[in-house]
This record gives C-alpha cells, structure tokens and sequence, in this order.
C-alpha cells in the first residue's frame, strides 16, 4: 500500500510542476504590449569607391610587422545616411 501511495504522490507532483510550467511558459510567449509614437523606415545604404575602382596599392619587401596605410575616398550613394 505505500509503494501506491508513494508512487500516485510522485505522479500527481510531477503532473501539477508540468501544469504550472506549462502555463507560466504560455504567459510568456502570449503576452503583448503596445507602443505609440514610433515610427520605421526603411532605405538603402550604398557605399561607392567614385570612378568605381580603387586606387593602385604597391607594397615592396614586405616582412612580418609591416603596416601601409592608405586612403580611399568612398561616397554614400543610398537613400539613407551613412
């Protein structure tokens, strides 16, 4: 009779925590709020190299640690602000 008693105690523990997650677990995922006021936009942002091409890079005897730097102008040509 104890094996009976312990086991549907087990049983009913382990259905009720399964309920309660489950609920709590929809409340989560189903709740909903609102926002007034904000707006969204949408654009492009394109960035060009003007000519369309970059400018020749020329690197003589390169060693480990070497660093050459060099400028390449670029023009945003999207919709939006770069």
């Amino acid at each position: 009779m104890r094996t009976s008693t312990t086991t549907t105690l087990g049983v009913t523990t382990i259905l009720l925590v399964s309920l309660f997650s489950g609920t709590g677990i929809f409340a989560y995922f189903s709740d909903t709020a609102t926002s007034t006021g904000n707006t969204f936009t949408a654009g492009t942002l394109e960035i060009e190299l003007p000519g369309g091409h970059s400018l020749p890079f020329i690197a003589i005897n390169i060693v480990p640690g070497y660093v050459e730097e060099q400028v390449q102008p670029v023009k945003n040509v999207g919709t939006i602000q770069a």
